[in-house]
């Protein structure tokens, strides 16, 4: 899966499994993950996934970064959903 694929960027461990996913994304195999690692050249960073399935579509929005906000990470994902319009 796509988490496998981040994690191993990042030499992280066990991603960290969230029970929230945003409203929007009930119903669509959602779910949102948590990882810490290194990047290439060392530098510790935090990674948050949300992925989830559209049809036969698989879709994943990232968050990284050296310190993540919980409200800027949190409010990303609430943007995310499926059949909206602007």
């Amino acid at each position: 899966m796509l988490h496998r694929a981040a994690a191993r960027t990042l030499q992280a461990g066990e991603p960290v499994v969230s029970a929230e996913t945003p409203a929007g994304l009930n119903g669509a195999a959602a779910q949102r993950l948590q990882l810490s690692g290194r990047t290439p050249d060392g530098v510790a960073v935090r990674q948050q996934l949300l992925t989830f399935r559209a049809g036969g579509t698989v879709y994943q929005a990232t968050v990284f970064g050296t310190q993540l906000s919980e409200q800027g990470v949190d409010g990303f994902f609430s943007g995310i959903g499926l059949g909206r319009r602007p």
